[in-house]
């Protein structure tokens, strides 16, 4: 990724050596490709696709200022969250709930309740992987790059994950940041 330089922070590259550990297993390679290809897409929109939503600001008083990215994981965490952002909808859980009524008044197998999981849950996560008449009709929740752009120019600060809490990871981009990046003030807010 030469067209990234030197914009990786010591705690990104230390993220990403943890991540790699921690999630090891034979479809690791996913895992830290699925980061690359957002971080590309990043920079070079017009080239790489994204499967997750667009980029945008951190809310709250912890990460205020920077950036996040999702980037999707491998696994059944991510299928997960995936599956929660379909119950989330209250036209698709109306639907879900129509259809299981429906399986259970007509007594049916229980195959058929799988089919309407695939319908439901299946179908819409793998949708999201493909484009629909050139544009995505939903994209894929998933874990965050945390950056910070400066001039039109991204670097790249942390990885971090949706359940952990921001005051922790704030800590660290501020420590190790305000080292790195003088210039830029990173979280000059926690100072007081």
């Amino acid at each position: 990724m030469d067209f990234v330089e030197d914009r990786f922070s010591w705690l990104f590259i230390r993220d990403l050596i943890e991540f790699n550990i921690r999630f090891d297993s034979k479809f690791n390679t996913l895992n830290i490709e699925s980061i690359l290809n957002e971080i590309k897409h990043l920079e070079k929109p017009e080239e790489f696709v994204t499967l997750t939503g667009p980029c945008g600001f951190y809310d709250g008083i912890w990460l205020k200022g920077l950036k996040k990215k999702r980037y999707v994981q491998d696994g059944l965490k991510n299928l997960s969250k995936n599956f929660q952002q379909v119950l989330k909808s209250k036209k698709k859980k109306k639907a879900l709930e129509e259809d299981i009524s429906k399986l259970i008044d007509e007594e049916k197998s229980f195959k058929d309740f799988l089919g309407l999981i695939g319908t439901h849950f299946w179908n819409p996560f793998i949708d999201s992987l493909g484009k629909q008449l050139g544009e995505r009709k939903d994209y894929l929740t998933g874990e965050w790059i945390i950056f910070y752009e400066k001039n039109n120019t991204k670097y790249y600060l942390a990885l971090w994950e949706h359940d952990l809490d921001d005051s922790i990871k704030a800590k660290q981009i501020h420590k190790f940041c305000k080292v790195e990046y003088p210039e830029f003030k990173i979280l000059e807010h926690l100072n007081t």
